[in-house]
């Protein structure tokens, strides 16, 4: 055994012997009792890690349940602001007498054919081009 001698003792060294047996048995139970103090830390610290997620998994439901919630709410509403949209379409569609298209055709078109016309930097290749010298000097 750890921590015993094997010299020979004489019955006169056996109070000595007892001394140092109880020293390595209260060691012993020291060292004992320690490791049940470790191994109860650590079951606790266990335990409380998994309190943590149960809870951190509840709340994750809930968050589900919550988002789940809300995007059934902004359905209905979109839903609500679609129908309303249709019946002002149909509205429109029948004040108009027709298609909106209908409407528009006899409207004359405001932009330019040609598009907006930059003029060019002095000094471009293309600088003197009909187009920049039918409209004048920038």
């Amino acid at each position: 055994m750890h921590g015993q001698s094997c010299t020979l003792v004489s019955a006169a060294d056996a109070g000595a012997v007892i001394g140092e047996a109880e020293a390595i048995a209260r060691d012993a139970a020291r060292k004992e009792e320690a490791k049940a103090r470790r191994k109860a830390l650590q079951a606790e610290r266990a335990r409380q890690r998994k309190a943590a997620q149960n809870q951190g998994a509840a709340g994750q439901r809930e968050r589900e349940q919550a988002r789940k919630a809300e995007g059934e709410r902004l359905r209905a509403e979109a839903d609500a602001a679609r129908a309303v949209l249709l019946e002002r379409a149909a509205e429109l569609r029948e004040l108009a007498g027709g298609s909106i298209r209908d409407c528009s055709e006899g409207l004359e078109e405001p932009r330019d054919p040609r598009g907006i016309r930059h003029p060019l930097p002095e000094g471009h290749p293309r600088r003197g081009h009909r187009l920049d010298q039918a409209r004048g000097p920038a």
